[in-house]
């Protein structure tokens, strides 16, 4: 849970904001800028939380893992990508559009091919603990989504603003977890449960949300008339 809520938005979180009518531009933003900070922070971050809990602490000293390691796996798994994506955007912006065309297709059935490969090898395991699985990941999908929608609302941002926050800190970028868990922590069953679970669930709760935004829209703004 910890790998997971220290990701990134991704993808998935622009296409819902996009399905929900909200603004489309800032969810690319700030997806593009906290993947950035997440190749510095990310392994801060799971790291210093890790080390809080006894239990994860252990499992983390058992795997061996350190904080370099989870910087270089991200360099490559996130920054190369981003940098590529973005250099192409600014020199082949044609070919961007055409890749973007394929790749936000392809993204998603990635999500879906890590999401079950990751239960088909641990099933005993994922119907043995579903109901905490399903209750830890609730929770917390929920209480992102709250304080999303909370931060966008006192500060006064618009609707289309506040659907893009709200859906943009309820998300995270579940495939980067999953391909973190196997590549780093040798495919750790409950890890691998839990960020697959996520990313189902974020997909299910995304699409919900996307629903109940599109009915909410900007009130007009009434003039009136003191002829």
């Amino acid at each position: 849970m910890i790998l997971v809520a220290s990701c990134p938005g991704g993808a998935i979180s622009n296409f819902i904001t996009h399905l929900s009518k909200g603004n489309t531009a800032l969810s690319i933003s700030m997806t593009a800028v906290a993947s950035t900070l997440a190749i510095f922070m990310m392994p801060l971050n799971f790291l210093f939380w890790g080390e809080l809990n006894p239990d994860t602490a252990r499992l983390i000293k058992s795997i061996n893992v350190s904080g370099f390691s989870l910087f270089v796996n991200l360099f490559f798994v996130l920054a190369i990508p981003l940098a590529l994506g973005l250099a192409i955007r600014h020199f082949a912006e044609t070919l961007a559009k055409k890749l973007h065309v394929f790749l936000k297709y392809t993204s998603i059935l990635a999500l879906i091919g890590f999401i079950t490969i990751a239960i088909l090898r641990n099933k005993q395991a994922f119907l043995s603990h579903f109901e905490l699985i399903f209750t830890l990941v609730l929770f917390h999908n929920m209480l992102a989504l709250f304080l999303g929608f909370m931060v966008g609302w006192l500060l006064r941002l618009t609707v289309a603003n506040i659907k893009a926050t709200t859906i943009e800190v309820g998300m995270q970028n579940s495939s980067l977890a999953i391909a973190i868990v196997f590549s780093q922590f040798n495919g750790e069953a409950g890890m691998a449960l839990i960020s697959a679970f996520w990313g189902t669930w974020h997909i299910v709760s995304g699409l919900g949300i996307a629903m109940l935004f599109r009915r909410w829209t900007e009130k007009p703004l009434v003039v009136k008339d003191t002829s």
